[in-house]
Parts: C-alpha cells; sequence; structure tokens
C-alpha cells in the first residue's frame, strides 16, 4: 500500500519539475518546490530505520508523539491567539487590517514559547519610559506622540501568558511524551519485529531495478500481464470445458466417500444396540431369579 507521504513526495515533485521547464519566474519556483520536496525524500529515509533493533522502536514513538502533539497544538492555537489578539489590539489600534496584521498576531507570541521574550523591545514597543501625552512637546519643541491607552497592559498580560504557555502547557506535553515513551519501550521488542516485517513485505512486492531504470520493470510488468490475459482469451474455452468435467467428478467423489461413510457406520451401530439387548436381558434373569429366591423363603 502506497503510504499518502509518498504521493505527495512525488506530486511536488511533478509540479517542480513542470515549473523548471518554463522561463522565469517559474524557473525560480521550481527550484523552490525541489527544495521542499527534499524534505519528504530525506524523511524516507527513518523507514530503513525500522530494520535496527533499537532505532525501530524510537522512529515508532517519535510517530506517536507527533499525534499527540497535534491535540496539544489546538490547546496551544487558543491560548496563543487570546494573547496575540489582545496584544495586537492595545498597542497598535489603528492598523489597517492587512495580511501582515494576521502574521503579527502569530509572530512574537510563537517564537516566545521556544523562551524568545523579546525583552529588549517591551518596554519601547509600550512606550512606558518614551516620554508621551496630548498636547506636549519635549526640549526640542518637538510635538510628543500620544500615549497608548491601556500598553502598560501588555507586559502583565505577557507575564500571564508566559506561565501558562512556557509552564504549564509545554510541561504538560513533555508528561504526555514521556508516558508515550514508556508505552512503546514495554514492548520494544515487538515493536522492531513488527516494523521488520513489514519493510521486507514492502520492498518484496516491488521492482528490482532502482530508478530510473524502474520503468523497464514497470514495462515488463505491463507487457507480461497482457500476454497473460491474451493467452487466458484463448484458452478459456478449453478451460470452462476441463473445469466442468473436473467439477462433476469431484461432486461424485465426494457423493461416494459420504455414502460410504454413512453405511460403514450401520454394522457396528447394529452389533453395539444388539450387546446393549443382551445386558438388558441378562439384569431381566437375574432380578427373576431373585424374586423367586425371596418367594420361597417366604413360603
Amino acid at each position: 500500500m502506497i503510504q499518502p507521504w509518498y504521493l505527495v513526495a512525488i506530486a511536488t515533485f511533478l509540479l517542480g519539475l513542470m515549473l523548471r521547464l518554463q522561463n522565469e519566474p517559474y524557473l525560480g519556483y521550481g527550484r523552490v518546490i525541489y527544495c521542499i520536496d527534499i524534505i519528504f525524500w530525506y524523511i524516507r529515509v527513518l523507514d530503513i530505520f525500522g530494520v535496527n533493533k533499537y532505532l525501530g522502536p524510537y522512529v515508532m514513538m517519535i510517530g506517536k508523539m507527533m499525534i499527540d502533539m497535534m491535540y496539544f497544538v489546538v490547546i496551544m492555537l487558543v491560548v496563543l491567539m487570546s494573547f496575540g489578539v489582545a496584544r495586537q489590539a492595545i498597542l497598535h489600534p489603528d492598523e489597517e487590517p492587512t495580511w501582515r496584521l494576521a502574521r503579527n498576531i502569530f509572530y512574537m507570541p510563537y517564537w516566545m514559547i521556544y523562551g524568545e521574550v523579546f525583552a529588549d523591545s517591551i518596554d519601547r514597543k509600550t512606550r512606558i519610559h518614551t516620554p508621551c501625552g496630548e498636547h506636549l512637546y519635549d526640549e526640542d519643541g518637538k510635538k510628543l506622540p500620544p500615549c497608548i491607552p491601556g500598553a502598560w497592559l501588555t507586559p502583565a498580560i505577557m507575564a500571564c501568558y508566559l506561565l501558562v504557555a512556557n509552564i504549564l502547557l509545554v510541561n504538560l506535553l513533555i508528561a504526555v511524551f514521556n508516558n508515550t515513551f514508556f508505552e512503546v519501550k514495554s514492548i520494544s521488542n515487538q515493536v522492531w519485529k513488527f516494523q521488520r516485517y513489514q519493510l521486507i513485505m514492502t520492498f518484496h512486492d516491488r521492482p528490482i531495478l532502482p530508478p530510473p531504470l524502474i520503468v523497464f520493470s514497470h514495462l515488463y510488468i505491463i507487457f507480461s500481464r497482457l500476454f497473460r490475459r491474451c493467452a487466458k482469451k484463448k484458452q478459456e474455452g478449453e478451460l470452462d470445458e476441463k473445469d466442468r468435467v473436473m467439477a462433476f467428478l469431484s461432486m461424485l467423489i465426494t457423493f461416494h466417500i459420504h455414502n460410504d461413510d454413512v453405511f460403514s457406520g450401520v454394522p457396528g451401530r447394529v452389533e453395539n444396540m444388539s450387546m446393549r439387548l443382551e445386558e438388558v436381558n441378562e439384569r431381566e434373569n437375574t432380578m427373576k431369579a431373585s424374586l423367586q429366591t425371596v418367594d420361597l423363603r417366604l413360603a
């Protein structure tokens, strides 16, 4: 069975190939798609690690942890958006709706998850230490920029966001990863055997020649199947007649064997019944003799 990642990698490669055959600027776009497509082919090397007794279970752990992380990302996205939207709305109240605005909502809050808090720009962004005010001027006589309402709330919201994201959610994800690690580790031997068998069967069903020579293998498979189909049509009539004769003979043999089994058991059952009747007669005679003895004693 072809995995979806292989189909995505092949489709991306074909798209890049089509763009590389065009003129500028599509030529450059095709090169970029090639660079993205090479990521899928390098990830495919992980399949070979399934043969190794130690690396195979680790690859399985990575796959299970990726699934666990997808559920975690949903929760993290809610927390990230709550902080990002509030921060952007407070610091830039009059900004026009653009794609850059949507990017700024996620940009800084996302990198804050990994510890980059942009500490040097917190005060500058909120303008806490920057002179501001309505109808005010600096020492040079220049008009001061107006203060942003509620700018002091941004550091406070950021502190709550980092507390939840960096400490609570990240450690929760690490705990989930730890649980997944021990679950796979307990059955690592079975996981390795299964992955090894799956990899062997996968390559067993594939052509021998590697790309680009694999084209000849596919051509051989196509021509061989066409030849077999044509040969099958020629022998279809003979095979049908022969199959009908063989089916009739098989039915007669089965019926004969069944009758032999049925009748072969009749003599044994008759003999068994006669032995039981003899035992009953013996018991009856014994009981009659016992009754006669009792009658004589009573007389």
